[in-house]
């Protein structure tokens, strides 16, 4: 087992990687007193603590972290994604681009997948004004003018869970049966090839940015993490689930299995590994997770604000 500390590169050069990547490409500083305290989580209980620290350190230099430019680059291709697509739809003719596309962008409105204050409604802000799109053309959920528009869009930052286990799937669900006539359009930053495909089985369209596949998964067969480390693939797994099983013992691997490693500047998806972003029994996250709380508590009584 030992030979993990001879074949991947040093617990220093990873560090050295990191910091480097994380200051330059990230755009988020990690100092190394940060890794060092994140590291301290792997304390030898599956390999010896050295290393389940390079392979710590491994699936880290691996890590995808959007930037805040690059989410707002993110949501410009969205919407030229999105023209080129209403347009083809709509048989549009080279001398009519720009009369079809003006009179569908009147018909249409954009609104957030979800409540005012989720992830939905901050990419929203970023789409309408990188895009210059007139405000008229959004609304909130029921309470705009819907009658008189074709095409209801709806935005979002991540897609990735299938079928009924997903948020946006059963959103988008509810929203095809209250508005049957309507096109509904989902905008998703990154989506997956099974999420893309469930919604289209109920009869929603999905444009997006990024398609994740097996590949962006960190332990299947095929990922990209671990193509030159083949045979150490199950090994790590083994390693990720022992730890996520004491941060989260429901899904140690990220929701519904996710298995993934990226994350935004402004959160990080629950879908990907919690060994990145779990707080559970003590844990020392790398990347901070903004739960969402359904909860009504009085800010009193939590006493977070006195």
């Amino acid at each position: 087992m030992n030979k993990i500390l001879q074949v991947f590169p040093s617990i220093i050069e990873l560090k050295k990687l990191i910091m480097h990547t994380s200051a330059t490409v990230w755009k988020y500083e990690i100092t190394e007193k940060e890794i060092d305290r994140w590291l301290n989580n792997f304390n030898g209980e599956v390999l010896t603590a050295d290393e389940e620290k390079v392979l710590a350190l491994w699936l880290l230099s691996n890590f995808v972290y959007y930037n805040d430019d690059e989410v707002i680059h993110l949501c410009k291709v969205l919407m030229r994604d999105f023209i080129h697509k209403i347009l083809i739809d709509a048989n549009t003719i080279q001398d009519k681009i720009d009369n079809d596309l003006a009179e569908i962008i009147a018909r249409t409105r954009f609104l957030a997948l979800g409540e005012a204050s989720e992830s939905g409604g901050y990419i929203l802000y970023h789409f309408r004004r990188i895009n210059d799109l007139h405000i008229s053309y959004f609304i909130f959920s029921k309470k705009g003018d819907t009658d008189s528009v074709d095409n209801l869009v709806y935005i979002d930052d991540v897609t990735l869970t299938a079928g009924k286990s997903g948020q946006a799937y059963r959103k988008l669900k509810k929203i095809k049966s209250d508005y049957p006539n309507k096109k509904i359009i989902l905008l998703t930053l990154i989506a997956s090839e099974v999420a893309i495909t469930e919604l289209k089985k109920i009869g929603v369209e999905v444009v997006t940015t990024i398609i994740l596949d097996n590949r962006n998964k960190c332990f299947s067969p095929v990922s990209d993490i671990f193509h030159t480390y083949s045979r150490y693939r199950i090994i790590c797994k083994n390693f990720v689930l022992h730890y996520g099983n004491k941060i989260d013992s429901n899904w140690p691997l990220g929701y519904e299995k996710g298995e993934y490693a990226f994350g935004f500047f402004y959160n990080t998806p629950d879908n990907t590994l919690p060994i990145f972003w779990g707080t559970g029994n003590g844990w020392y996250p790398i990347f901070k997770r903004y739960d969402k709380n359904y909860k009504r508590r009085e800010l009193a009584i939590n006493e977070k604000f006195l």
